[in-house]
């Protein structure tokens, strides 16, 4: 009799650590990687924390692009509900940052195509994932990028309920976009500024805004104006600059339309200035 549910799959270890689920790596019964998301222990047992884990899984097994981490299927029950995904060797764009600038200065263009490529066609689907960042970001070795994490999408376009005006602001406040924060409906411009931030944050080691105060940072978005990239790290193109902040405009006529304009215009210029050191 075949296996069901997780008694198909082995696990063989911890890839990942966060604040509501863990992510395992593990075998099938083929014997081929996968990975494995399941909630922790104190948000399982949350009928909340088991429904939107339902909702990711249901959302992002519609999805099937190159550049998005492909779920495979929801297992509901015993020991805990999980989501079963492709396993892509891989470390999270923050981590890469972080590790090596050589390896960001070699990869910027393509990264920055392939996540915008993902989000053009998650837009096409009429999601809007919400959450862009680079813990949401994972690249290869040789510069292969998938986006991931589908927790806070929502559908675009729908009518957006009163209550929500009334939630708890969903985001991550360094990449949240100003219209998320005032509660209005998002749409694709939504990521457009969050991917901004990312994209800052890549090329300059940090993102635009800093705060140890979460109320700060949430005000910074809204008011003030981040810095030129330029004056963070010097090498990067003024396209490239202006680029980035435009996508982080507060209003969100004024950034680019889609991810397919600003896929043409990181495809027509030059990330880094040639020349620039490698470190």
């Amino acid at each position: 009799m075949a296996k069901s549910g997780l008694l198909k799959y082995h696990i063989i270890g911890t890839l990942w650590l966060g604040q509501s689920s863990i992510v395992y790596r593990a075998t099938d019964a083929r014997n081929e990687l996968v990975a494995i998301k399941m909630l922790l222990p104190e948000v399982a047992s949350n009928r909340r924390g088991i429904r939107a884990m339902e909702r990711e899984a249901r959302l992002a097994m519609k999805l099937d692009h190159p550049n998005i981490v492909r779920t495979i299927e929801y297992v509901r029950h015993a020991p805990m509900p999980a989501i079963i995904m492709e396993y892509f060797e891989s470390e999270n764009l923050k981590t890469r940052v972080v590790q090596s600038k050589s390896f960001i200065r070699e990869h910027a263009q393509r990264i920055i195509v392939q996540i915008c490529e993902a989000l053009a066609y998650v837009h096409s689907q009429r999601l809007v994932p919400r959450d862009v960042k680079p813990e949401n970001v994972v690249v290869a070795d040789d510069g292969v990028t998938k986006v991931i994490d589908f927790a806070l999408a929502e559908q675009m376009g729908r009518k957006w309920p009163l209550v929500f005006s009334r939630r708890r602001i969903a985001g991550t406040r360094p990449y949240i976009a100003p219209e998320t924060i005032r509660r209005k409906a998002p749409d694709a411009r939504t990521d457009i500024y969050s991917l901004g931030v990312t994209i800052y944050e890549m090329l300059t080691g940090r993102p635009p805004f800093i705060s140890d105060n979460r109320n700060d940072l949430l005000k910074m978005h809204l008011k003030d104006q981040p810095e030129h990239m330029r004056t963070r790290q010097k090498d990067i193109s003024a396209k490239m600059d202006d680029l980035v902040l435009q996508m982080l405009s507060k209003k969100p006529s004024q950034r680019p339309e889609s991810m397919e304009h600003i896929i043409a215009r990181v495809r027509n210029i030059q990330v880094f200035e040639t020349g620039s050191p490698k470190e």
